[in-house]
């Protein structure tokens, strides 16, 4: 006897009509779905912000690379607080350590 014919006449004893399949692949394949589905409905959109930069001097380098307050960063290590997004471009602007984009 497979698990296939196991588990449907254990199914059917219960009162379960249909045959139910089960398999080696398609079982766990099945989880995979099932699994990631539940992650997609349990998702919740949230806001964050990159400072993409192109520097022109080593100065500038320290002020993005210096030790980032972990208050402000989500679980991917990604800026979440869009007041200190824009603090840490002033300090560019403001010390000229900086090549401007419109983008």
């Amino acid at each position: 006897m497979n698990l296939t014919v196991a588990m449907t006449k254990k199914a059917q004893s219960n009162g379960f009509i249909s045959v139910l399949s089960v398999g080696r692949v398609q079982t766990p394949t099945l989880a995979i779905i099932v699994n990631r589905d539940n992650d997609i409905e349990q998702f919740k959109n949230k806001d964050f912000y990159e400072v993409h930069e192109v520097f022109n001097s080593i100065a500038a380098k320290r002020i993005i690379n210096k030790e980032t307050d972990t208050n402000f960063l989500d679980k991917e290590n990604r800026i979440i607080d869009k007041d200190y997004s824009d603090n840490i471009v002033n300090q560019l602007v403001v010390k000229g350590n900086f090549i401007a984009s419109p983008f």
